[in-house]
């Protein structure tokens, strides 16, 4: 008796009622909050998944190739030579022309494409374009030239590049050159890049 007594006496205080009220109310508030969160995430973003992109292949391909060409190619700067060239062998390790196409779904970034049709354009050289795939294409399309000793030739064409280094000149000029030191038949492949580089809009 006592005990009910005091219960009573407990919920008939005007104080322990609106404390229990304000309790109450905040409680129902971040329940609703935490249980309309995936709603909320699906109403203002384009994507509602979650992806982990440091499991997905050629993102560790990449990223790998990143930390091996360090030594020229900075780390911390993303530059389209730098981002292309990583680009360049995280395709040829996976083996394959298309890059991060299988998670579209579950993220705005579009994927690469080593095929790719495009032709040069300044803005291609600014850091903001880093991510495009032309450079990506400018590399894979030499190996319609340099045949299996691709790889290699792209190796020893990044040691030849840092970090400040532009498409037009820099990247065109590493090319040709690393082309009369490593090319079987040197003046007949490097007149097949020159075609090739004009073509390419460079």
């Amino acid at each position: 008796d006592a005990f009910n007594r005091k219960l009573y006496d407990g919920l008939n205080n005007s104080d322990s009622v609106e404390t229990l009220i304000r309790t109450a109310g905040a409680s129902i508030v971040l329940e609703t909050l935490v249980f309309s969160a995936n709603w909320l995430e699906w109403l203002f973003s384009r994507k509602s998944y979650k992806l982990d992109s440091a499991l997905v292949p050629e993102i560790i391909y990449h990223e790998y190739s990143h930390q091996a060409l360090s030594d020229e190619l900075e780390l911390n700067i993303s530059t389209p030579i730098n981002e292309g060239i990583a680009d360049y062998f995280a395709a040829e390790i996976s083996g394959h022309h298309l890059l991060a196409e299988k998670i579209k779904k579950y993220n705005t970034f579009s994927g690469k494409n080593a095929k790719n049709k495009k032709i040069f354009q300044l803005e291609f050289e600014t850091k903001g374009k880093a991510n495009t795939d032309f450079v990506l294409g400018l590399l894979w399309g030499l190996k319609d030239i340099i045949k299996k000793d691709t790889p290699y030739f792209i190796y020893k064409m990044a040691k030849k590049l840092n970090s400040d280094d532009n498409i037009r000149e820099n990247l065109t000029a590493a090319i040709t050159e690393t082309c009369r030191e490593v090319c079987v038949s040197p003046r007949t492949q490097n007149l097949a890049i020159l075609r090739y580089l004009y073509k390419k809009g460079l």
